[in-house]
């Protein structure tokens, strides 16, 4: 066969494996029309496959290709593990600023009244706020609009229409304290690249500022109320991975962080239970 025929074909269908024993990787790259690489991984399946057995020249190769091999392995692996630990040290330090900051939400007030007769507990559930997310008028047609200073107003006026109802709006009860089961979706999040460009702010600085409207919403139902308790669970939206996990599901999310925060700040205070 002709060294014009083989370079045409450019394959190795046509070349006999004695070829490996008798020629160098130079000369047979030069015959079948490849780079020396390639022809180095080819001895080294060959020899794997059993189709081909060492000599003092391909056990050379094959163990040059295996430990560049393993050191490409274990160079991924450092490089991954590096890049986990600057991630986790990130998260740490974002949590302890937080836990160190010293707050002063605002205090809501609504002014108080007495029932009577029978009792009861309120049930008021917190889910998909979706705080931090901006939604511009021009681009869903001027029907709608949404950011951090409209969800202030939304949640102060859900957290004093939940007041008011409970107050004035049911008779012959005496409620003995609220329920509210907050389920998830609080914040915006990353999760999406569209929101990660256009949310208010980035993930950690959203969650901090919204701790503190949490602690004011709950401390007003725990004035009014008198017995508050919040069931808490993350949402899809505050996760800090890519794709959904299942281990350390909860932990790995930035509400778990908010509810432990939420949760600290009344730690003295009996009448609240997260």
């Amino acid at each position: 066969m002709s060294m014009a025929n083989n370079q045409a074909t450019g394959g190795w269908d046509n070349i006999s494996n004695d070829l490996f024993t008798t020629k160098t990787d130079t000369e047979i790259a030069a015959i079948v029309g490849k780079s020396e690489n390639a022809v180095k991984k080819r001895r080294k399946r060959l020899i794997e496959a059993g189709a081909l057995l060492l000599d003092s020249n391909t056990e050379a190769v094959f163990q040059q290709l295996v430990s560049a091999q393993e050191d490409r392995e274990m160079r991924a692996s450092i490089q991954s593990r590096d890049k986990e630990i600057v991630r986790l040290q990130r998260e740490l330090d974002v949590a302890q600023r937080i836990d160190a900051g010293i707050r002063r939400p605002p205090k809501w007030t609504v002014v108080p009244t007495k029932t009577s007769g029978r009792v009861g507990i309120i049930t008021a559930q917190l889910t998909d706020t979706h705080f931090d997310e901006i939604v511009k008028p021009e681009e869903v047609g001027f029907i709608n609009a949404y950011n951090r200073e409209i969800a202030e107003k939304r949640f102060k006026r859900w957290v004093e229409k939940v007041i008011v109802l409970s107050r004035d709006f049911v008779s012959g009860v005496e409620i003995e304290g609220i329920f509210i089961p907050a389920t998830g979706d609080l914040l915006s999040g990353d999760i999406h690249a569209e929101l990660k460009e256009s949310n208010e702010d980035v993930l950690y600085a959203s969650a901090d500022h919204w701790i503190d409207q949490l602690i004011s919403g709950v401390r007003a139902f725990a004035d009014e109320f008198g017995k508050v308790h919040v069931a808490a669970v993350v949402g899809n939206h505050g996760r800090s991975t890519v794709k959904p996990v299942f281990k350390g599901r909860a932990k790995s999310n930035i509400e778990w962080l908010m509810w432990r925060q939420v949760a600290r700040y009344f730690e003295k205070d009996e009448r609240v239970t997260i």
